[in-house]
Order: structure tokens, then C-alpha cells, then sequence
């Protein structure tokens, strides 16, 4: 890919990164993130989310702001730090080493220009619907058979975010019942596709490639040019998303504080 579809990403992805701070279930708090710059380095930081706390490490000139990044956090609020391919060196090893940091898990960012999807000639034949916001609170229903708690008083201040023309959530039915969802977020020429999951009984039934498939016909029809994605390298998600069309734009290696 392109230095300026790495661009357009990173700019999408930062909107998106604001955008999931205000609509987090986990508080009804106001948002109180800033983003600071670095040489070599972004940083997410709000002290009134235990979960919205993160660096973006991108360029190899890093190694001399980490000190100083990290400290911008208060100890129960230590960030994810995610590394680029070519920001990685032995001495940044070390020095998020020193900082009680290890590497956790790698992702894959995915890129597809819609100009370039085609149809695939074979689809399970499953519904899929999507959301408006009279539909919010069902889509919270079926959030909750995830796992995911919210309190009533957070869902009545953050319904708002949810099922709306930016924030597009997307349901797959088997035999007319609910059984999987994933959603995309619309900013300008760009869309960001996330939060797939699959109820347990009804995995390998074709649920995420349809929701995949329906979101990038939905973006295409908006006239976005710019799809991506992030997931597990080797995984399901990733296998989709190539047959769909999607190709790497990076991987990111992601260390979390164990200390």
C-alpha cells in the first residue's frame, strides 16, 4: 500500500479512536482525551478512562520520547503501546523493558479501496439488517450476549452514538433470530469496519462473511473510497477479509504493562 492510503488510515483511525472515547460503556464520565505528539510517537491520554490509553509508536526516532510519553499516564492508567514494523530496535526493546513493559499481541491492519471490490459469486444466504437508532436498544440487548454489562444511566447518555449514519451496526439473522453483528465507521472518504462477533452456537455459518460483505456494499453505495480493518494475524477475520479483497497495510506489535 501507498504512503498516502498509511496516511489516510492513520487520520481515519485517530477520528475513530475519538469517537469510541465518547461512546465507551464504561462511564458516563466526559471525555477528556488529548492527543499528544511526539517525535516519532502519538499518544492517546484520558485519565477518566481506564481503557482509552494508548501509544502509537511509528518511526525509529522514538527511543528518546518514551520516558517522557509514559509519564504523561497515571500508574492505573497505563497505556497500550503499539510499535510499527519499522519503529522496532533493540535499545526501544529495552527501554519498554525498563518500563515494566512486554510484548502481548500482534495485529494486522487490512486495506481495501472499494473501487477495486468485486462481488464474490458465492454468499451464504443469511439476512442481514442494518440498525437505525430506533433499533439502539436491542442492539444493546444483543451487545449484553456478549458478555458486555451497562449500567442504565451510562446506556441513556451514550445511546445516542449508537445505530446512527456514522456509527452503522450491522445484524446477521439465522432462522429470523439475531445471531451476529459487526459495524462500520463512516468518516468522510473513510471507513472503518470492527466489534464483529458471532453468538457461540452459530459460528461457521457464514455470519461474519456476510456482515463483511453487506458493510462493503453499504460503504461503496455511500461513495467511501477507503475501507480498514484491524485483526488477529492467521485468524478466521483475516481470511475473510483477504477473500474480500483486503490486503495488508501493516502489522503492529502491541505491549502491555505487566508490572
Amino acid at each position: 500500500m501507498s504512503q498516502p492510503t498509511r496516511a489516510i488510515q492513520q487520520a481515519c483511525y485517530d477520528r475513530y479512536f475519538r469517537f469510541n472515547n465518547m461512546r465507551t460503556l464504561s462511564t458516563a464520565q466526559p471525555s477528556a482525551l488529548r492527543l499528544v505528539r511526539r517525535p516519532g510517537v502519538s499518544a492517546f491520554v484520558d485519565g477518566t478512562r481506564r481503557y482509552d490509553n494508548q501509544v502509537l509508536i511509528h518511526q525509529a526516532n522514538a527511543n528518546g520520547s518514551i520516558a517522557e510519553v509514559i509519564a504523561l499516564y497515571a500508574e492505573t492508567h497505563s497505556p497500550e503501546i503499539s510499535i510499527e514494523p519499522d519503529a522496532m530496535s533493540l535499545s526501544l526493546s529495552h527501554s519498554l523493558s525498563a518500563h515494566g513493559y512486554l510484548p502481548s499481541y500482534a495485529l494486522e491492519f487490512l486495506a481495501l479501496e472499494t473501487a477495486h471490490y468485486q462481488v464474490p459469486a458465492r454468499l451464504a444466504a443469511l439476512n442481514v439488517e442494518m440498525w437505525d437508532n430506533s433499533h439502539a436498544d436491542a442492539f444493546l440487548q444483543l451487545l449484553k450476549t456478549s458478555g458486555l454489562a451497562c449500567d442504565d444511566a451510562i446506556w441513556a447518555i451514550k445511546r445516542r452514538y449508537y445505530c446512527t449514519e456514522t456509527f452503522r451496526c450491522f445484524v446477521a439473522f439465522i432462522d429470523d433470530v439475531p445471531r451476529a453483528w459487526a459495524t462500520s465507521f463512516i468518516e468522510g472518504d473513510c471507513a472503518i469496519f470492527a466489534n464483529a462477533f458471532t453468538q457461540e452456537p452459530s459460528r461457521r455459518h457464514g455470519c461474519q462473511s456476510a456482515l463483511l460483505h453487506a458493510r462493503i456494499n453499504d460503504a461503496k453505495a455511500l461513495g467511501v473510497a477507503h475501507l480498514f480493518t484491524d485483526v488477529m494475524p492467521h485468524s478466521v477475520s483475516s481470511k475473510n477479509c483477504r477473500a474480500a479483497g483486503f490486503s495488508t497495510l501493516t502489522h503492529r506489535t502491541v505491549w502491555e504493562k505487566y508490572v
